[in-house]
């Protein structure tokens, strides 16, 4: 059944509704679960705004996971140092950020980031790791970078752990493997999986995807 409806952000010149649907939001919230140990979850920083689906994600697995949510004022969402000051405050353990503010995150934290934070999850853009960012996570020694990815179509549909050696980060990782009933293929222009390493187009199988555009069938 679908669960609720969602603007991309229009990077085809005009935003569309995409209906998701309710299992794909129930497997998703699963998935974290699985992932997850509730150390790691038991306080949440809310980052994304409800009109965006990371919302989502962010909500329901720390609910699911017997965490405390701890949603950020609207008013530090774009100050770096703001975020800083927060997740020291609430002693927050688990973050959601989009690449670009947890590298201006990164820079702001001169003195490393938060001890209380384990995982930082970046979904949203392509994740690139600098060298603030490596700095930043050097004296916690067990903060863990997770690069997630999903198209508003099909919200977060694979995942990588980076693990927690910030020195084995690469600059740019990959999306990572799917989750839980998930399906990716990499195909070319007719349809065939493409060797390694060679170009092709992300085609996303399984429960994630959503149930079509509202009003728009075809």
């Amino acid at each position: 059944d679908p669960c609720f409806v969602l603007f991309t952000s229009g990077s085809t010149g005009e935003p569309k509704a995409v209906r998701g649907s309710q299992a794909s939001l129930v497997n998703l919230v699963a998935a974290e679960c699985d992932r997850c140990e509730g150390e790691i979850v038991s306080k949440t920083g809310q980052f994304a705004p409800l009109g965006f689906d990371v919302a989502f994600q962010e909500i329901f697995s720390t609910w699911a996971a017997g965490g405390t949510l701890c949603p950020m004022p609207l008013e530090i969402r774009a100050d770096p140092e703001g975020i800083d000051a927060f997740l020291r405050r609430k002693n927050i353990t688990r973050t959601f950020l989009p690449p670009l503010m947890l590298r201006a995150l990164a820079a702001a934290c001169t003195s490393g980031f938060p001890p209380s934070l384990r995982e930082v999850l970046c979904i949203g853009e392509q994740l690139r790791i600098d060298d603030a960012v490596r700095s930043a996570a050097r004296p916690s020694a067990s903060i863990r970078i997770i690069n997630q990815y999903g198209p508003a179509e099909a919200p977060q549909v694979t995942s990588l752990d980076l693990g927690t050696d910030p020195d084995e980060w690469p600059d740019r990782p990959t999306i990572g493997p799917p989750i839980r009933r998930v399906q990716i293929r990499i195909e070319d222009d007719a349809g065939n999986l493409t060797s390694f390493g060679t170009p092709g187009e992300v085609m996303i199988g399984g429960v994630s995807v959503g149930l079509g555009y509202a009003n728009d069938p075809g």
